[in-house]
């Protein structure tokens, strides 16, 4: 019974896990975390990121009232390059974008990505 509990449980949180994205093209690996992430989100992202051998580390989280309201993110690519997000003040509503270029410079950006 405890398993089919937890496996309905893990279910349900996959369902309502649209906050935390990752995405693949041709030339950039995407990441968006929103406000409304919740840790199943955030392990979402890391297990998506994984994937594209980028290791995504976060701490300092905190919620209120339901609201990611502060996260460090740190993250390295599988080439060395490294970066690293601190928002100990996050808004409703905010997002915060991974971004790893797969051409020319191959830049590592969180937070403020053109």
């Amino acid at each position: 019974m405890k398993k089919v509990v937890a496996l309905l449980f893990g279910m349900f949180a996959f369902a309502f896990a649209a906050d935390a994205q990752v995405s693949v093209t041709d030339d950039k690996i995407e990441a968006l975390v929103t406000s409304e992430a919740s840790r199943y989100d955030l392990l979402d992202i890391r297990n998506g990121l994984a994937e594209e051998n980028i290791d995504f580390r976060y701490d300092l989280i905190e919620w209120a009232d339901g609201q990611l309201t502060s996260i460090r993110i740190r993250i390295k690519a599988e080439d060395g390059t490294t970066a690293e997000y601190v928002n100990q003040n996050i808004q409703a509503g905010e997002e915060i974008k991974i971004v790893r270029e797969l051409t020319g410079d191959r830049n590592l950006c969180i937070g403020d990505c053109e």
